[in-house]
């Protein structure tokens, strides 16, 4: 699948934050952790907590599942004690243990503000899918969009959670979508490339959460739909690394990630949007 990690709206050549790593190629080891869970969310799974505001639906087809959102609405699963519903039977892993996460997921025309989170109690991974940054007021629902993701990390020199962004031409087109939070560093994997791997920011609490987390506030448009999910609570990795690319393709990959890829400072703290807080 060909993916085109580059920056919108900026030029190349940024400068790497302290204590931020992007990858050269690797061969890309197995999986041998313990993975929990593959299965897809239906509404009323076990596996899950699932939260499915009013307004809002979770349609699962037997070989994907569609989270539909609406206007201060939210709809989300994950393994979180906010939602109201039995949690899950399995638990995550502390930070020795680690944590994977990966998504085989896309997006309707004209979505926004949709994530993927994980806090192992002291360190948490995050990407936001087609973010405005916006969380205060209904003007979310007219503001500009990132046409692409946008990952979390931590610079040791800033106070502050630090984000990097890279552009995805089209996410209504299925792509995978991977983390790995281990040992307080965080590796990021779009469709076999890892684009980022460094310092995890800080977080107390411990949960998990895909889709729209929104609640009573505006953020959240149009639907997610879920191809693929794998859960693993103990990865042997880590740090994850990419696939081998085509020799010709090797020169655009360090073109188009590891130099083009762009920082920007956003809100002080990310927070949640709505009853369900972000990290």
């Amino acid at each position: 699948m060909n993916t085109d990690l580059t920056p919108l709206h900026r030029s190349c050549g940024t400068a790497l934050a302290k204590g931020v790593s992007i990858l050269a190629a690797a061969v890309l080891p197995a999986w041998a952790g313990a993975t929990v869970v593959t299965t897809l969310p239906t509404g009323s799974s076990a596996a899950w907590n699932e939260v499915i505001f009013s307004g809002t639906s979770m349609i699962n087809n037997g070989s994907s599942v569609t989270l539909t959102t609406a206007n201060t609405r939210g709809v989300w699963f994950g393994n979180h004690s906010a939602a109201s519903d039995p949690d899950p039977a399995w638990s995550l892993g502390n930070s020795a243990q680690g944590n994977w996460l990966s998504l085989d997921a896309s997006f309707s025309s004209g979505a926004r503000d949709w994530v993927a989170y994980l806090i192992d109690g002291s360190h948490v991974a995050q990407i936001e899918f087609l973010d405005t940054n916006c969380s205060s007021s209904s003007a979310c629902y007219s503001a500009p969009r990132y046409q692409g993701v946008t990952l979390m990390y931590r610079d040791p020199a800033q106070a502050q959670a630090q984000y990097i962004n890279f552009a995805i031409a089209d996410m209504t087109q299925t792509h995978t979508y991977e983390f790995l939070l281990k040992n307080g560093l965080v590796s990021y994997r779009i469709d076999g490339q890892t684009v980022f791997s460094g310092s995890a920011w800080t977080a107390s609490t411990t949960a998990m959460l895909v889709g729209d987390s929104s609640g009573s506030t505006p953020t959240g448009t149009g639907s997610m739909t879920i191809s693929a999910i794998r859960m693993d609570t103990a990865p042997e990795q880590n740090v994850l690394v990419s696939s081998v690319p085509e020799p010709e393709g090797w020169a655009l990959a360090l073109a188009g990630v590891g130099v083009c890829a762009w920082h920007r400072r956003r809100r002080a703290v990310a927070q949640g949007r709505g009853a369900t807080p972000r990290p």
